[in-house]
């Protein structure tokens, strides 16, 4: 019998475990509902189901290996729809918690809003409802630039529903477990125990191939351990930790090409430097065309930053589209590739062909290249009114609004994210830069300032891994400082959401990376 390393979430509990992966899943939920206090009490999986998050619950006829699970993957427990007839016996769901009572440390400066420490300031009025009627006065800029796309409406199906709670304990749920050395010592143990018993039983050894894996592409499918010691290395492997985030990250199978923005208020922050890591990182994981496209008006980094010496420009990909359309040979064949693979069009230098470049050139060129990649990443300059900043807000699936960790530039993003709620895309909040002590910036108060927020999360200050970056020489091949983990769970917690977002399936898909 093989099996998979999976996380699932409990309303009140999180349950690391080592499951069957060719056991019908109604068959092993009265076991995985009795360790999360959830038995119905009759071996019965009741009105429960376990599910990816955000996507549809798993058959309960079929087994974890046929609904694509992977190993890494993370699980959520769901109660199913009763017809409503039963609406009076319906199960309550457990309740969300409510808002913390401590002060989240948000005190008035001269008119805005600062995140700091908590101190024993003065309670202040709901940062909720200040920000609601701060975002009543902003108008978008660009709105009515001649010949640009209209804002696309998402779905409201589509629409994404962060959930209860600060956007930060929210992320740290969605992520895997870390398990501990001891943990992943005993999962190894018990993994090369039960196969050493199933080995004596079967008189001799001889190795079953389970169907499920009999059944897929030479090329995806493990080979199956022969030794207990092989099954020790393989389960300790398993349990890794980034490992495990990469698992999550390669899972979801893409329907149609995501767009994320990169933002900031402020320059400085490492904006540049996370779009570079993330895109590279996705490239090398998911194994996707992903392109990054500089959308910095005033001579954007970017380029420089992953292909230093190539010379294709934004503006040369508008003069190929009015001759005609670009094939994905000739796009591979144009952008500058990194080491990762991720492609790069960057803006060009030149003062006078930058004035060619406003919103409507930018959206064509979003446009055009989301049908030819699976990923595009948008780098966008600190003035959120730019056209080219605009049209990259018009076209992004998703937001990434990044700061440092001064509480005076955590104090101008959380004002952004007034301005920005004019998308319909999730935004993510990042704090770049943070040091391992002392920081001065609130993460929770920063979070209470931008509740609807779809996650929020944290980049360690790493300056060693951010001037190879800024050199060129960076690569995920290679060991990759304080801020590697950070980096992969932000891709973690990015990935989670397109399957809510009906940017991917519900069946998580097979990468194999040699």
């Amino acid at each position: 019998m093989s099996t998979l390393h999976v996380t699932i979430r409990a309303p009140d509990s999180k349950l690391d475990l080592t499951v069957p992966a060719d056991l019908a899943i109604g068959k092993l939920m009265p076991s995985l509902l009795e360790m999360a206090g959830l038995d119905t009490g009759n071996g019965s999986p009741g009105d429960w189901a376990i599910a990816p998050p955000g996507a549809d619950p798993l058959p309960l006829e079929r087994t974890l290996a046929d609904c694509g699970v992977a190993d890494g993957a993370v699980l959520a427990f769901h109660l199913a729809a009763r017809p409503a007839s039963a609406e009076s016996d319906e199960r309550p769901l457990p309740a969300a918690p409510g808002p913390a009572a401590a002060s989240t440390g948000a005190t008035a400066m001269g008119g805005a809003t600062a995140v700091g420490p908590p101190s024993a300031a003065a309670p202040e009025a709901d940062p909720a409802e200040k920000a609601a009627s701060a975002a009543t006065e902003m108008v978008p800029a660009g709105a009515a630039e001649p010949g640009a796309p209209r804002p696309a409406v998402r779905p409201a199906e589509d629409t994404f529903d962060p959930g209860p709670g600060l956007p930060l304990a929210r992320s740290r749920q969605v992520l895997p477990v870390q398990l501990g050395v001891g943990e992943r010592l005993l999962t190894a143990a018990r993994a090369a125990v039960a196969l050493e018993q199933k080995e004596e039983s079967a008189g001799g050894g001889q190795r079953r191939v389970d169907r499920a894996s009999a059944l897929r592409p030479a090329s995806v499918r493990a080979a199956p351990a022969t030794t207990p010691l092989d099954q020790w290395r393989a389960s300790w492997r398993r349990t890794d930790y980034v490992r495990r985030l990469e698992a999550a990250t390669s899972a979801p199978r893409l329907r149609r090409c995501v767009a994320i923005g990169v933002i900031s208020p402020k320059g400085g922050v490492g904006k540049t430097t996370i779009a570079a890591l993330l895109g590279a990182l996705l490239s090398y994981t998911r194994q996707d065309r992903v392109v990054a496209i500089d959308a910095e008006p005033d001579y954007g980094s970017l380029g420089s930053a992953v292909t230093p010496d190539h010379e294709f420009f934004v503006d040369d990909v508008l003069d190929i589209f009015d001759e005609g359309d670009l094939t994905v040979a000739e796009l591979d064949a144009s952008l500058g590739r990194g080491p990762d693979g991720l492609m790069v069009l960057p803006a060009p230098n030149d003062p006078s062909r930058l004035e060619r470049l406003d919103a409507y050139a930018y959206s064509r060129v979003i446009t055009h290249l989301k049908q030819k990649a699976e990923v595009v990443l948008l780098d966008c300059g600190t003035e959120l009114r730019e056209p080219s900043t605009q049209a990259a807000i018009r076209s992004a699936d998703q937001l990434i609004l990044v700061s440092d960790a001064d509480p005076s530039t955590a104090t101008l993003v959380a004002q952004a994210a007034k301005l920005l709620r004019i998308s319909e895309a999730p935004m993510m909040l990042v704090v770049n830069k943070l040091p391992r002590r002392s920081a001065q910036v609130d993460l929770d108060a920063l979070g209470s300032l931008v509740p609807d927020a779809a996650g929020m999360w944290t980049v360690e200050s790493d300056p060693a891994t951010s001037a190879r970056v800024a050199e060129g020489t960076f690569t995920w091949r290679e060991p990759v400082g304080r801020c590697g983990v950070s980096i992969r769970e932000l891709a973690c917690l990015v990935a989670s959401q397109w399957p809510a977002l009906g940017l991917a399936s519900s069946v998580p898909r097979v990468v194999s990376r040699a």
